[in-house]
């Protein structure tokens, strides 16, 4: 009878511990996300201050930038979005992508996630207008519905 005791007491401490340890975790952010300013002088109460959106560009992480990644069939991208800003209407020929929108006072956010290592990636607007060979102006202006002179137009915003 000992024994059996012993054993279930054992086992309980054991799950306890293991609950334990799968419970602890890094404190809650006081922002979503947040590019730190590591050579500014500013003590904040989270860590470092945040870089001015303006001064932040993306950068994916993916095999060619990451090595880590090689063979794991992922990559991820972070995009902050100023007001009024825009991403381009695009497509990845090789993943399938997870967007994550989180909306704030100033700023939206998105991280994205991909099930390829590099996914590649086809901008809509330079496949269509800036292609070459180029695309007929006939067949744009008919897939649009808009005069061949609208086709043009938007055509030499892209030329090299």
């Amino acid at each position: 009878m000992e024994l059996r005791c012993a054993k279930l007491s054992f086992a309980f401490f054991l799950s306890f511990t293991l609950l334990l340890a799968s419970t602890r975790a890094d404190p809650h952010p006081l922002q979503d996300f947040c590019v730190a300013d590591f050579g500014a002088t500013a003590v904040v109460v989270n860590g470092f201050p945040c870089k001015p959106v303006s001064n932040v560009t993306m950068i994916p992480a993916n095999v060619l930038n990451f090595a880590g990644l090689n063979t794991l069939g992922i990559s991820m991208n972070r995009i902050d979005v100023i007001p009024d800003g825009l991403n381009l209407p695009h497509n990845h020929p090789r993943a399938t992508k997870l967007i994550i929108l989180l909306e704030g006072r100033l700023l939206a956010l998105a991280i994205t996630t991909f099930d390829s290592q590099l996914p590649g990636v086809v901008i809509a607007s330079t496949t269509l207008f800036g292609s070459t060979p180029a695309i007929p102006d006939d067949v744009l202006a008919k897939a649009f519905q808009v005069d061949q002179k609208v086709v043009t137009a938007i055509k030499s915003k892209f030329a090299n």
